[in-house]
């Protein structure tokens, strides 16, 4: 028996007819396809249509909207407010900075028309100068030194420095021996003996190496000196957070050499005093030339901003009364081969800063603009006669009746 498929090809062999052959001992065809039932049109699967656009209301965009109208009132009663706000804080900081005293005086500037009245001549050995204060300083008392031309911000000199040498998390039992501190860059380490042995700086890189180390003595005309401290001058966070300090004993121990050969000014405490290292190489890797607890070290690692910077190197707990002083400078630090000035600033410290008058005055030009656009606004309204619409918006936009 055969049955005819919708297209027209015959199939031989019904599933019924077939089973009736195996019955009756009859001998099927050589090859039968495998037997399909015969599907009417109506129980067919209609074909597959394109899908269309999806309903959703996120996908198109129907989402409940919220528009926010700029009203007249509320336009002009947010410019006076906010103008009233920049004023206050304009005049707040200019009485603040009318507090300031600030004593700004440059000590070695070699200039390329050596058009200077900077009382140091020579970047080396030790200068000595007199200056004024034209007013009481009230305390606390804080002295800057001052750089220009040094381009701190640089990116090769700030990406020259190793994190894990300041948070301490370094030596054998990480490796460092063998692999060193590439980060770095420069000032990484120098090799020692026959068998070129490397010894490697602590803390390494530009940054660390290049600390400015001018170092002042301060007294009155009559040759009292000036008591001050320099334990405070860093932030709260670099002390035992982004600077750990290693123990006494781990430097007695893995310290090729200590001090960098001035142990006065290496910022090492008394404990270590008369150690000058181990100089054992096979035991000790590292040169231990600055102490990373010093907070002068700390401030310096924090990368100024821009090329003329002050930084924080002493504070005075008693007031610095008005007149003649006498600085001494031993000059360490060079400036002449980028053509900057050094230089020394005394101020006390207002909740402005210390230079709070352009914030002032930006302040009051701020508040002041902002009154004078809520006036323009008003005077907009009266020529125009009326408050803004409140626009109406549709989505989907009605479509127009056929």
């Amino acid at each position: 028996q055969t049955a005819r498929q919708p297209g027209g090809h015959p199939r031989t062999w019904r599933r019924r007819g077939w089973k009736a052959g195996l019955v009756l001992g009859m001998e099927g065809p050589a090859h039968v396809e495998p037997p399909v039932k015969a599907m009417s049109p109506a129980r067919r699967k209609p074909p597959p249509t394109l899908k269309g656009p999806s309903d959703n209301v996120l996908l198109q965009q129907r989402l409940p909207m919220q528009q926010l109208v700029f009203t007249t009132r509320c336009t002009v009663a947010t410019l006076i407010m906010l103008g009233a706000v920049f004023i206050v804080i304009g005049v707040l900081c200019l009485e603040w900075q009318a507090e300031s005293v600030v004593t700004n005086f440059v000590y070695y500037d070699q200039t390329l028309n050596q058009a200077s009245n900077a009382p140091c001549q020579s970047e080396s050995g030790v200068c000595s100068f007199e200056f004024e204060v034209a007013k009481e300083i009230p305390a606390p008392v804080y002295m800057y030194y001052s750089l220009t031309n040094f381009y701190q911000n640089h990116r090769r000199y700030i990406n020259s420095r190793e994190d894990r040498q300041l948070r301490g998390t370094f030596g054998d039992e990480f490796g460092d021996t063998e692999k060193g501190f590439p980060a770095c860059q420069l000032f990484e380490s120098y090799e020692v003996g026959a068998d070129k042995v490397k010894v490697f700086q602590y803390p390494c890189g530009l940054v660390a190496k290049s600390v400015f180390n001018d170092t002042f003595s301060l007294s009155t005309a009559a040759g009292d000196a000036v008591p001050w401290r320099k334990e405070g001058i860093a932030w709260t966070a670099s002390k035992g957070g982004i600077f750990q300090y290693k123990s006494e004993a781990w430097h007695r121990e893995h310290c090729y050499s200590l001090g960098g050969g001035d142990f006065d000014h290496s910022g090492f405490g008394e404990e270590l005093r008369g150690f000058n290292g181990t100089g054992n190489v096979t035991r000790s890797r590292y040169d231990c030339w600055h102490s990373m607890g010093d907070e002068e070290l700390m401030v310096w690692m924090r990368p100024a901003l821009t090329k003329d910077f002050w930084k924080l190197h002493r504070i005075m707990d008693e007031p610095l009364p008005a007149g003649k002083y006498i600085m001494s400078v031993k000059m360490n630090f060079p400036v002449g081969s980028f053509g900057g000035t050094k230089g020394i600033v005394l101020a006390n410290a207002t909740p402005a800063g210390t230079q709070g008058a352009f914030l002032g005055w930006l302040s009051l030009v701020v508040g002041g603009a902002s009154i004078l656009s809520a006036l323009v606004f008003v005077a907009l309204a009266i020529h125009t006669g009326g408050a803004v619409v409140r626009p109406a918006v549709f989505y989907p936009p009605p479509q127009p009746e056929t």
